[in-house]
């Protein structure tokens, strides 16, 4: 479920996110990936335990964050489970050498200058959720000396919750989120700090502004009938431009406006029959689709 909640809110902040079950991922094709996430949510039996898919899975992520590989891993049990079941997994992977407690309190910032607690979105000093009570919803945990933590626990205060491994310093490549994100109380705060946690993977601790941070760009093209629908975030003020020809170059269509962030579907309607190259341009993305 947690799986299914971070690609939606990944896909609506403008990255774009696919789901893929563990034992059919083409670990091949990782690398393609700006960031690779773990989710395991409140699952009881995780890739730390399993003894099916687990030990290949287990292989591919030791030699994916060994290669420098940005990953984000999420579950309430996973840390356990790799304590009891594969402690290697805990060291090289998630960075931790032992478990203390299912029921830690509420997770409490420590860090509050760091990138996760404040960039893009300025994270509570607290993050309250349902952490007791339940096994696969968080996890109190030691953590290995090349790692620390931004926020530690309540009842815990030297456990990790959201962890965090650099392989050089500024440039991070696992962040451990030891909860279910679904059990945070607030939704909203989950999924700032699921913001948090890809934007600090993706840019490290460069002090990006604003207006210098990469557009995160979601567009999807729909050719139905003779209309073409356009469908795009922009997550800040951009000029954008859409233009559309016809096999012979001549120009059908043409539009240029100053947009505000925000979720858009832009419809060019009643185009003759035919083969069209849809030409979509921003101040810092051109993308170009033959429908």
């Amino acid at each position: 479920e947690s799986a299914d909640s971070i690609t939606s809110w990944l896909n609506s902040m403008g990255f774009v996110a696919t789901k893929e079950n563990i034992w059919q991922t083409d670990t091949s094709i990782w690398n393609n990936y700006d960031v690779l996430i773990l989710s395991s949510g409140l699952d009881v039996v995780t890739v730390a335990q399993d003894n099916s898919y687990g030990p290949t899975m287990r292989n591919a992520l030791k030699n994916f964050v060994s290669r420098g590989g940005k990953l984000l891993v999420e579950g309430g049990e996973i840390g356990f489970d790799a304590q009891v079941w594969n402690p290697d997994f805990g060291t090289s992977v998630l960075h931790i050498n032992d478990w203390d407690s299912d029921y830690p309190g509420n997770l409490n910032l420590y860090l509050p200058t760091h990138p996760i607690a404040n960039s893009p979105n300025t994270l509570p000093s607290q993050i309250v959720g349902n952490f007791t009570g339940q096994w696969g919803v968080a996890d109190a945990l030691v953590l290995e000396p090349d790692a620390y933590f931004v926020y530690n626990w309540t009842s815990y205060q030297s456990d990790g919750g959201i962890i965090v491994h650099d392989t050089n310093q500024g440039d991070p490549n696992v962040v451990f989120m030891s909860i279910n994100i679904l059990s945070i109380t607030d939704k909203s705060v989950a999924k700032a700090l699921l913001e948090n946690c890809v934007e600090y993977l993706i840019f490290g601790t460069q002090n990006v502004e604003e207006t210098q941070r990469p557009l995160k760009f979601n567009f999807d093209v729909k050719k139905i009938g003779r209309d073409i629908k356009i469908n795009f975030i922009l997550n800040e003020p951009q000029k954008v431009e859409i233009r559309v020809f016809d096999v012979t170059g001549r120009k059908n269509y043409d539009f240029s406006k100053m947009l505000k962030r925000g979720t858009y579907t832009h419809s060019i309607i009643n185009l003759k029959p035919g083969v069209y190259f849809v030409s979509f341009k921003t101040d810092k993305n051109i993308k170009e689709i033959k429908k």
